[in-house]
């Protein structure tokens, strides 16, 4: 048994572990009232990025019909849309990262390169889909053919989620969100009145890019803030007692990993901290990872045939990876400052969380929580500002912050806690509209987001990435320079790899 057991303590702290978990029903349904207000808003929003999240409800819908991850089945939609972010793997555990045509890979498998965790968390939410619109069938599907026109809409009103798989994923995006500004209400009441955490849910929700990137499609950050959130209330929870709380976060956390492998800074700076200040706990945490890896390193076994798949290795094949290169003085300063990419330009707000850190150290009782969250928040930035590819090609604003979005925000529930005077309240108010404003502008703007590829690709133009004559916060409100469109950069010929 772990260290710290004890039958008849354990009995009391499960106890405990009941009350805490209970939420007032009051709280219950305001959460439930915000996530519902936060989804149709973030639905509602236009644009939408499946980018190279745009085979995650093949993947997902492949799992739940084929009991596999590879996309056979969908060879002539693989073809059509040139092999995009495809990889075909061999029996022998070989791979080509680019694949040409569908003869490069006679003998393999068919497998969207990014991690397995994103389609297995999408499932679930595929197949109540499927249900429900199936139950609504013909009736459903004979009035979207009476009354829409668009062709998108059409397929998804009928139970097919492939054809409409850019719909789904911004339906499927939208409710994560929506889930997470729930749970981030649920969260923040630790520490704030109703009327405050409401409004600090709602800032996560329309000031950051909760709304700009995680509800636009589905990348592994709208996943990553989901668990993020929900690991922080389980552990806020487990502070209170239980043993339970402490094994799901464990599970929480670790998940995370295999959705997004930059998690792994959470995951270890959580495991520092309980054994810094929970060390009985420690084991208990462990215990609600283990299954989670097991089950992982079985699947890429199986898939791979390497414990960690190509996506999550330092160095990776014909891919931007991690090293210490002279981008780093560059990225360290792009990642904050960047007109077009940078933290502080697109959430002044947590200029704010800054000094709700200063506030939680200073008080015993949330100074393990500031030096938890100030740990995680830096390692990630350093994290990102090592990765080759910085500024994250084709996105809006900071999109590799966006995966700690609830926790960049939750300090500023220390700013809201004290007592307010004008002086402070005024600039936090403006920082607040900026913020809303910035992440406004990745929903409803297609112009700010065909900024990385007009007038010219990113990638061979990273100049403009410190260009503050045309930020891509400003493209819808002026029109952009008529330079001809640049080419996309060649890509490697394919090739294998172990």
């Amino acid at each position: 048994m772990p260290a710290g057991f004890h039958p008849r303590a354990e009995r009391s702290l499960e106890a405990t572990m009941k009350g805490a978990m209970k939420i007032p029903r009051l709280d219950l349904s305001i959460g439930i009232l915000l996530a519902l207000f936060v989804f149709f808003t973030h639905a509602l929003s236009p644009v939408s990025q499946p980018y190279d999240s745009r085979w995650t409800i093949h993947t997902a819908t492949s799992l739940l019909h084929q009991g596999n991850f590879d996309l056979d089945e969908y060879l002539p939609l693989l073809e059509a849309d040139g092999f995009y972010h495809i990889e075909c793997v061999f029996p022998d555990g070989s791979r080509i990262r680019r694949i040409r045509k569908a003869s490069d890979c006679a003998g393999g498998h068919f497998y969207h390169f990014y991690p397995l965790g994103v389609p297995v968390m999408t499932a679930p939410i595929v197949a109540s889909l499927e249900i429900g619109l199936h139950a609504m069938q013909p009736g459903l599907g004979d009035w979207a053919d009476r009354h829409l026109r668009s062709p998108i809409q059409k397929p998804f009103f009928r139970g097919d989620l492939i054809a409409s798989s850019r719909m789904t994923e911004l339906l499927t995006a939208s409710f994560l969100i929506a889930l997470t500004a729930g749970l981030f209400y649920w969260l923040s009441r630790e520490w704030l009145p109703r009327p405050s955490s409401a409004l600090l849910a709602l800032l996560f929700a329309f000031g950051s890019p909760a709304w700009s990137t995680g509800s636009r499609a589905l990348w592994m950050h709208g996943f990553s803030m989901l668990l993020l959130t929900l690991g922080l209330l389980l552990l806020r929870t487990g502070r209170r007692g239980g043993i339970w709380p402490w094994i799901a976060a464990g599970t929480v956390f670790c998940f995370a990993v295999f959705v997004r492998p930059t998690n792994l800074v959470p995951l270890a700076m959580v495991g520092l901290w309980i054994l810094w200040r929970y060390r009985e706990r420690t084991a208990w945490f462990a215990l609600g990872g283990a299954p989670v890896f097991l089950l992982f390193a079985s699947i890429h076994l199986s898939v791979y045939h390497a414990l960690i798949p190509a996506y999550s290795r330092v160095h990776r094949a014909d891919e931007a990876g991690l090293s210490f290169g002279p981008h780093v003085p560059e990225a360290l300063l792009g990642n904050l400052v960047s007109p077009s990419r940078g933290l502080l330009v697109f959430l002044p707000l947590v200029l704010f969380s800054g000094a709700g850190l200063v506030l939680w150290w200073r008080s015993r009782e949330n100074r393990d929580w500031a030096v938890l969250l100030f740990a995680i928040i830096v390692a990630h930035y350093l994290l990102i500002s090592c990765y080759e590819d910085w500024y994250g090609g084709h996105g809006y604003g900071p999109r590799y912050f966006a995966d700690i979005t609830p926790l960049l925000l939750l300090p500023l529930a220390a700013c809201l806690a004290k007592l307010w005077r004008a002086r402070w309240a005024i600039p936090f108010a403006l920082c607040a509209a900026i913020s809303i404003f910035m992440h406004s502008q990745g929903a409803w703007c297609d112009a700010c987001m065909r900024w990385d590829s007009e007038p010219r690709e990113i990638r061979e133009s990273t100049w403009r990435l410190w260009d503050w004559k045309e930020p891509m916060f400003l493209r819808g409100l002026r029109p952009a320079h008529t330079a001809a469109p640049g080419a996309s950069p060649e890509e490697p010929a394919p090739r294998h790899s172990k």
